[in-house]
């Protein structure tokens, strides 16, 4: 069983009040819950406020991952170790890792250089006294469409610092070395095809590929895939397929940012499906007549 740290914290999930998140006593939890506030919990235990020089005791290491579909994330997830707790939350999941001998000054180092990369989890739910969802109560940012925050696995399992580092060191390793072996077999490629169409990789830069997407939208050379975007409010907008998150995003210069080869031009994008730039090109030429040159 996870260790429970005790602590309850309420926050408006519809609206920002001037309360912020605040200190509940647990039998009051569903109380506010139904009044439209998510409920929280901390990870690591605090004696008085929530702040790091009150921390008591490291119970362990957790990671939000909220990128891709959840069967993306539930892929991941077996790859790595047997997590001791794995939450479902309405973008995706927590994954916890109960602590042996938990230290706040190996936090960072297990969560920000392993935890993260290995999970592509949110890199800003990293802090030692960071909140998160507490399972058994309503998501209410919708409260037309409530989302129960749940526990969906559970094991009597836990990990010594030595354990948790030696095990994701080296896949974090491994995974670097695939990731830098494909971008320079792409480089490769990309230098090949630009070397014999240079004029035309001129004018596929210059494609706005938010509305490149749009067009190609649920048409065969896309394998029918649909594509929506959301503003991030802070001039970048996330990719959307198929009505799914993904961890693919437009940038303030209209090129697409991908962790997976699908950018930055619409030809990267294209050619993820085709594997071919022979093929890519003569779809670009189809459908984006300026590029015909």
């Amino acid at each position: 069983m996870w260790i429970d740290s005790g602590q309850f914290y309420a926050l408006n999930d519809q609206s920002k009040d001037a309360m912020g998140m605040f200190g509940i006593p647990g039998a009051d939890a569903h109380s506010w819950n139904k009044k439209g506030y998510g409920i929280f919990w901390t990870v690591n235990s605090f004696d008085g406020k929530r702040q790091i020089v009150n921390l008591t005791q490291v119970n362990g290491w957790v990671v939000d991952m909220d990128n891709g579909t959840k069967q993306e994330m539930l892929v991941q997830i077996k790859k790595g170790l047997v997590p001791s707790m794995v939450v479902e939350t309405k973008r995706g999941y927590h994954v916890y890792f109960k602590a042996k001998d938990g230290t706040k000054e190996n936090w960072n180092l297990i969560i920000k250089n392993y935890l993260v990369p290995f999970y592509h989890s949110d890199r800003n739910a990293v802090d030692l006294a960071r909140v998160l969802r507490r399972p058994g109560f309503l998501h209410m940012k919708d409260p037309t469409n409530p989302f129960l925050i749940k526990t969906v696995w559970e094991h009597d399992v836990q990990y010594s610092e030595k354990e948790m580092i030696l095990f994701y060191e080296s896949r974090i390793k491994t995974a670097k070395k695939a990731i830098l072996e494909k971008k320079q077999t792409r480089i490769d490629s990309d230098k090949k095809w630009r070397k014999l169409y240079g004029p035309f990789w001129e004018q596929v830069k210059k494609i706005d590929c938010e509305s490149a997407l749009n067009t190609l939208s649920g048409t065969e050379y896309v394998q029918f895939e649909t594509y929506k975007f959301s503003d991030t409010g802070s001039g970048k907008k996330n990719i959307y397929v198929n009505g799914n998150s993904t961890a693919c995003w437009i940038d303030q210069e209209g090129l697409i940012g991908s962790s997976s080869g699908g950018g930055p031009t619409i030809a990267q994008w294209l050619n993820w499906f085709h594997k071919d730039y022979s093929k890519t090109i003569q779809i670009i030429k189809e459908v984006f007549p300026q590029c015909k040159n």
